[in-house]
């Protein structure tokens, strides 16, 4: 099962938002985390790629994104 849950990091815990379903209580899983990027972080790179930099890596995004489109 592969599934994306949003959760709160409280106290150095993560603590899903919702239920999971799919997950017993005390089941062991892996977990890839996958923090939220922080607004400054990006605004600090507005301008730094050219335009062909920039048109590649939307190319990139547009085409990793069409493989994950299914499984959402």
């Amino acid at each position: 099962m592969t599934t994306t849950v949003e959760v709160l990091y409280e106290d150095h815990v993560l603590k899903p938002l919702s239920p999971i379903e799919g997950l017993r209580e005390h089941e062991r899983t892996w977990v890839f985390i996958h923090a939220q990027a922080k607004r400054g972080v990006l605004r600090r790179l507005v301008g730094t790629l050219s335009h062909e930099d920039a048109k590649a890596m939307q190319e990139t995004l547009d085409r990793e994104f069409e493989h994950i489109e299914g499984e959402w």
